[in-house]
C-alpha cells in the first residue's frame, strides 16, 4: 500500500529531483525541502510516514533536524 506522505530533505536540487523520481510512486504525496530548519516545519505540516534526510546541509544539518523531530513527535 502507498504511504500518505513522504518528505525529502536535500539541499542539492538535482539530487532532490533524482530522489523524487525514484520514490514518487511510493506515496500519495511527496514533499520537498532544502534544509533541516525547513524540515521541522514540513514535518509539522505534513506528518510524513517516511523522511529521507540529507546529513550535511547549511542551515541545520540532518542529525540536528532528526533529533528535533524525534524530540517533538
Amino acid at each position: 500500500s502507498l504511504l500518505q506522505n513522504l518528505l525529502i530533505v536535500e539541499d542539492n536540487p538535482s539530487m532532490r529531483r533524482l530522489i523524487k523520481s525514484v520514490v514518487k510512486d511510493l506515496a500519495v504525496s511527496v514533499h520537498e525541502c532544502e534544509d533541516g530548519a525547513e524540515a521541522l516545519d514540513a514535518y509539522e505540516t505534513h506528518f510524513p510516514e517516511w523522511v529521507l534526510m540529507d546529513v550535511e546541509m547549511k542551515e541545520m544539518d540532518g542529525f540536528t533536524a532528526t533529533r528535533e523531530i524525534i524530540k517533538s513527535y
